[in-house]
């Protein structure tokens, strides 16, 4: 328990001193929405184009350094989904990832931003594969890909914005093309 209340006091006084600075840290969460497609190679194995709709959840870390540039680290993880091959279930499909993203904000006026972000993530898919829920197989796949996407944040005061996103994955690795996402979510400013 001490050790936590000194974590927290150390925390408490790195924001005192970034506040200081103009250095703004926060924290956010995101929900939203993604699709996989898949690349010409798991096409032509399921016998037609192809791609998984999730639901997914980030949980971000940032520092706004100033009112156009900032950092950020953010984990991701989706929900699982059926795999199918000519309608029948062949697996289930999930995915996670870690990334670290640089942001750019366009101030439109004191309370609406225009963003842009770009980074690098590492995605694990996590496959299993088999006949009735029995799965023969299960593999785990890991890329480092880069990834960049556009959106809007409405700052309803100093503490608390709400952010609206659209982002790019390339993972382009043997199974697939890229994922497309949409997020709605919250920060708080420290």
């Amino acid at each position: 328990m001490k050790k936590y209340l000194l974590l927290t006091g150390v925390a408490c006084l790195f924001t005192a001193q970034a506040n200081a600075e103009g250095i703004k840290p926060y924290i956010g969460m995101d929900l939203g929405a993604s699709r996989i497609e898949y690349n010409n190679k798991v096409n032509k194995l399921l016998g037609e184009s192809h791609s998984e709709a999730f639901l997914i959840a980030n949980l971000n870390l940032g520092v706004k350094f100033n009112q156009y540039f900032g950092l950020e680290v953010s984990s991701q993880g989706s929900s699982e989904v059926d795999l199918k091959a000519h309608g029948y279930k062949i697996g289930d499909l999930s995915y996670s990832s870690v990334g670290l993203d640089a942001v750019g904000y366009i101030p439109l006026n004191t309370k609406l931003d225009l963003f842009a972000i770009a980074g690098v993530g590492h995605y694990s898919f996590d496959i299993k594969a088999g006949k009735y829920d029995k799965w023969e197989v299960h593999e785990i796949l890991n890329k480092t890909a880069f990834r960049a996407g556009l959106g809007t944040q409405y700052n309803i005061n100093d503490k608390w914005s709400i952010r609206g996103m659209f982002r790019y994955h390339h993972i382009d690795n043997d199974y697939i093309d890229y994922i497309g996402e949409a997020t709605v979510g919250v920060r708080y400013n420290f």
